[in-house]
């Protein structure tokens, strides 16, 4: 074996040598990167898993906070009504107690003027009754005076042309005797 054969083997064990260690160096390095690619896609998947808990968690938690708020703004909306409710039905209770008053008023008001309306013609017709009644004791109180005028007037008359007829008489039967006598 000559220098060249040495040599060649040589050479040729050097590129072996350096094609190996390129060999190694090249599946070391894919190696390597299949493990970068791997867990950085674990890492992604990870990440992906850790971003959808984290996004269901957010949700879950934005959900209760929303149905904590809906209720929230329901239990204020209630509050808001039933105040509203109590304004409004305050405010009817006042202005129908005022109506009530007025009503009130004004009937009271109108049965008073009717309770005295039927005072004043209850009196108006017992002053009349009463009227009539004096009215007519007087008439028959001035009847018995007219009675009693007409009978002592017609007594006195009669007591008067009894008189007259006495004295009439008298100077007839005077005079029958005058004549009678001067005959």
């Amino acid at each position: 074996m000559g220098i060249t054969t040495a040599a060649l083997v040589i050479q040729s064990q050097f590129r072996g040598t350096v094609a190996k260690r390129c060999w190694r160096s090249t599946i070391l390095s894919t190696k390597m990167i299949q493990r970068q690619w791997r867990m950085f896609a674990f890492r992604k998947r990870r990440q992906r898993s850790v971003m959808i808990i984290q996004a269901l968690w957010r949700a879950k938690s934005r959900q209760s906070r929303f149905k904590h708020m809906l209720l929230s703004a329901i239990s204020i909306q209630a509050c808001v009504r039933r105040s509203r409710t109590v304004d409004v039905y305050q405010k009817t209770r006042g202005a129908t107690i005022i109506i009530q008053a007025y009503w009130r008023r004004y009937f009271a008001r109108h049965n008073f003027e009717l309770d005295i309306l039927e005072i004043v013609i209850s009196q108006s017709l017992v002053r009349r009754k009463l009227a009539q009644t004096e009215v007519y004791k007087r008439r028959l109180s001035i009847q018995k005076l007219q009675n009693f005028a007409r009978c002592w007037h017609s007594s006195k008359k009669l007591s008067l042309l009894r008189c007259q007829r006495e004295d009439y008489l008298l100077r007839q039967s005077s005079a029958t005797l005058l004549q009678v006598s001067w005959h």
